[in-house]
């Protein structure tokens, strides 16, 4: 959390507390750039599993997706998932505008955070043109 604060700070990313309808916090969710990509961003999401399977992470995605297609000039966001992340992928794949597994067209960034993480990864994308239409 201390690190998704000093990044907003910087101006790295931008970063939001997911609450529950009480109020309390649920989750975090990050946009932060993408430093081979000048106009991409990555889109991370982080929820508490006593909150999985009500909803809550499409809507903090879509809230996170109008934030970045409305504030920053930016032509895609991009979801990293690692592949044994099913519960991710299914929610990926649920995302409206969606381009799943475009691994293929990111390959540099794809192997390096697969070597970073020690996992393999599916990259996804959702592409500015297409979020308008939304």
């Amino acid at each position: 959390m201390n690190d998704a604060l000093c990044s907003d700070a910087l101006g790295i990313s931008i970063s939001r507390v997911a609450c529950a309808p009480s109020g309390s916090a649920i989750g975090l969710s990050i946009l932060k750039s993408v430093p081979t990509l000048a106009d991409t961003l990555e889109l991370g999401t982080w929820l508490h599993p006593d909150y999985f399977g009500r909803g809550f992470n499409k809507s903090i995605k879509f809230a996170m997706l109008e934030t970045a297609f409305s504030t920053k000039d930016v032509a895609r966001v991009l979801l990293i998932t690692t592949t044994d992340n099913t519960r991710a992928l299914a929610a990926t794949r649920k995302l409206p505008y969606v381009r799943f597994d475009v691994t293929d067209q990111f390959a540099d960034l794809a192997n390096y955070r697969a070597f970073k993480i020690g996992k393999a990864v599916v990259i996804s994308a959702i592409e500015q043109i297409d979020w308008q239409e939304t």
